[in-house]
C-alpha cells in the first residue's frame, strides 16, 4: 500500500497438516481483515483496536476449519501494520520516555531513536519475534523483549523453556485460545530501518542454550540455565542472540554495505542451514530414531 504496510506470521503448533492449515487460515483472515479496515486506522490508537480485531478473526477462521476442535490445528500469529507517524506526538513522545527508562537500567538497547517517522504497531501471541534492523546503528533490536524489559511482564519463564510457545490461537482448550503471553507493541521507526518477522525455527537457531552454550560460556557465573534468575537468563540470551544476529546479518568482514531486505534473508537462511545441518543429517540416517539430546553437538 502507499503509505502503509501489512506484515503477518503465523507458525502451526506441531506436525501435519492440521497446524499448517491453521497458520494458513490464520494469516490469511488477518490480512484481510486489516487491510479492509485501513481507511479507518487513523493513528497507532485505533490501529492497536484493529489489531486486536484481526486476532479475533484469525482465531474464529480456525476454529471453523472442523466441527471437531480435537482435529483442528492451532498456531501461533505475530501481525502488525506500519503507519506514518504524522500527527500521532502523544505515542511517540510515551515511547521515547520508555525507551529512556530502558537505556538507564538495562546497557543492552543500542539504538536510540534520533527522528522517528514511522510507528509499527503490532501484536503477538505464541513465540514468534518482530525483530528491527537499524540501520543508522547497525544494531539489531528484539521490539518484543525491549517491551519486557521496559515493562515487566508476567510472561518471561515461557521464554526459558522451548517446549512452550507461550500461546496460540485456535481450540487449545475447550475450543478456546491461549492467550497468556498475547500483547500490543509500539515501535517507532525511522527512515531504513527493516523489521523482519521469524518464528522460533529461526530465532532458536540464535539461542546460547540451544546452540550448547553454558552460561559460563557467555560469561555468567552458573553451570546451568535454570540455576540463574529467569529475568538474568533472558536478558542474557537477548544479548546472546542479539549479538550474532548482528555478526550474521553484517557478514564475515563487516564491509558497512547498505543492509537490504534480501541480504538478511539471505544471510540469516545459509546461517540456519549450517547450524542444522548435524541433525537434519542425522535425520536422514537415522528414520524414525530420536535426535539426541545434546545440544553441543546436533
Amino acid at each position: 500500500f502507499e503509505t502503509a504496510v501489512i506484515a503477518c506470521l503465523s507458525d502451526g503448533c506441531n506436525w501435519g497438516s492440521g497446524p499448517r492449515e491453521a497458520a494458513i487460515r490464520a494469516t490469511t483472515a488477518f490480512s484481510n481483515f486489516m487491510r479492509n479496515q485501513l481507511k479507518n486506522l487513523r493513528n497507532t490508537t485505533k490501529a492497536a483496536k484493529e489489531l486486536l480485531k484481526a486476532f479475533s478473526a484469525a482465531h474464529y477462521a480456525i476454529v471453523q476449519l472442523s466441527q471437531d476442535s480435537w482435529q483442528t490445528g492451532t498456531a501461533t500469529l505475530i501481525g502488525g501494520i506500519l503507519l506514518p507517524q504524522a500527527n500521532d506526538a502523544m505515542s511517540n513522545n510515551k515511547t521515547e520516555r520508555t525507551r529512556s527508562r530502558s537505556r538507564s537500567k538495562y546497557n543492552w538497547n543500542k539504538r536510540q531513536i534520533t527522528s522517528t517517522t514511522w510507528s509499527f504497531v503490532f501484536s503477538a501471541v505464541g513465540d514468534c519475534k518482530a525483530l528491527l534492523w537499524s540501520q543508522r546503528t547497525r544494531s539489531v533490536v528484539d521490539l518484543i523483549a525491549e517491551r519486557f524489559f521496559t515493562r515487566k511482564r508476567a510472561t518471561l519463564n515461557f521464554r526459558l523453556n522451548p517446549s512452550d510457545c507461550g500461546g496460540r490461537l485456535g481450540p487449545h482448550e475447550a475450543g478456546k485460545p491461549d492467550l497468556r503471553n498475547m500483547d500490543v507493541y509500539h515501535a517507532p521507526c525511522e527512515e531504513g530501518d527493516i523489521i523482519f518477522l521469524v518464528s522460533d525455527g529461526v530465532h532458536d537457531n540464535f539461542d546460547p542454550q540451544l546452540l550448547g552454550q553454558q552460561p559460563r560460556d557467555c560469561g555468567l557465573n552458573a553451570d546451568e540455565w535454570q540455576h540463574l534468575p529467569p529475568e538474568t537468563a533472558a536478558l542474557n540470551k537477548l544479548l546472546f542472540m542479539t549479538n550474532r544476529l548482528e555478526q550474521v546479518i553484517r557478514g564475515p568482514m563487516d564491509q558497512h554495505e547498505i543492509i537490504t531486505p534480501s541480504l538478511i534473508v539471505q544471510r540469516i537462511l545459509d546461517y540456519c542451514l549450517a547450524i542444522t545441518k548435524p541433525s537434519r543429517d542425522h535425520m536422514m540416517n537415522n528414520p524414525g530414531a530420536e535426535q539426541p539430546n545434546d545440544y553441543l553437538l546436533f
